[in-house]
């Protein structure tokens, strides 16, 4: 069995790299994915899904659950991503700022 104060630290350090990784997809929601390759994105996904089987083969709770909450995050980062590149252009203006009778006129 490992002691509690393993598991702690793994926990805190899980807590760290994957909140670390949250900034990221605020910025993602907020300003788009075209700086981001689908090809990094991939690996990342293929690693963090890969730690996620160690952790659960190993059944050791820090693994599991920095790693599944890692890879929601990269899993979201990737659909705003598509969303992005295949939603019809629209710009803030377009879509906030003229007014529904107005839209029809232009």
């Amino acid at each position: 069995m490992v002691p509690f104060y393993v598991n702690a630290m793994g926990l805190i350090a899980a807590l760290l790299t994957t909140g670390s990784f949250l900034p990221q997809v605020v910025r993602t929601w907020r300003r788009g994915a075209a700086d981001i390759s689908y090809f990094m994105l991939a690996l990342f996904l293929s690693g963090t899904l890969l730690w996620l089987s160690y952790g659960l083969l190993l059944w050791s709770l820090p693994l599991i659950l920095a790693n599944g909450a890692t890879a929601l995050q990269v899993l979201v980062i990737v659909a705003l991503k598509a969303r992005q590149e295949y939603a019809p252009s629209q710009t803030a203006e377009t879509i906030a700022l003229v007014p529904m009778e107005a839209k029809s006129q232009i």
